[in-house]
């Protein structure tokens, strides 16, 4: 997924570096790898919800690091960079997320897109799945799933849609 802006050669020193940070965080994991094949959003959500009133960044995060899966924030990375990735290095998922938003949803929904990637069994050995920006409408089958899986992590429904006429206040 690219914006229209962007050449795929554009990431390619962005990737390259998350690769080796995220291989180096799997290399670096003594925890061991807690994820079942059958696996899925609600069991994930149910977990999670064992400890917490609601899937939150900080709950997901804990959540991740806590069944094996290193997540790394590297908003620092050089050139066009993308929002988030994953990389299987060996049997060990890692989440990459580049973006840095001031709001913390941007940041759980990322993180959640990239979790759904590894509870689909979108990985195998050694490879990276890269979403360079989010797209609300993607065509790519994996990028649907990854979204309603991500959807089905925070809210509980898979077909979770909201439609606000305008932005909502804390009041």
């Amino acid at each position: 997924k690219l914006r229209a802006d962007i050449d795929s050669n554009d990431v390619n020193w962005a990737q390259s570096v998350s690769v080796r940070a995220a291989e180096m965080a799997a290399h670096a994991t003594t925890v061991p790898l807690r994820l079942s094949s059958d696996l899925d959003a609600a069991s994930v959500r149910q977990h999670i919800l064992e400890d917490t009133k609601w899937v939150d960044l900080d709950s997901l995060l804990k959540y991740c690091w806590k069944a094996g899966v290193p997540v790394l924030h590297l908003p620092e990375v050089p050139g066009q960079k993308m929002d988030g990735m994953v990389v299987k290095t060996g049997d060990r998922p890692v989440i990459v997320v580049s973006m840095n938003h001031k709001h913390e949803a941007w940041l759980l929904f990322i993180l959640a897109h990239e979790m759904g990637h590894v509870l689909a069994g979108h990985l195998d050995s050694e490879e990276a799945v890269v979403d360079t920006e989010y797209d609300p409408e993607p065509a790519d089958e994996r990028e649907i799933e990854a979204n309603r899986i991500a959807v089905e992590l925070i809210t509980g429904d898979p077909d979770f849609e909201a439609n606000l006429e305008r932005y909502v206040k804390a009041p």
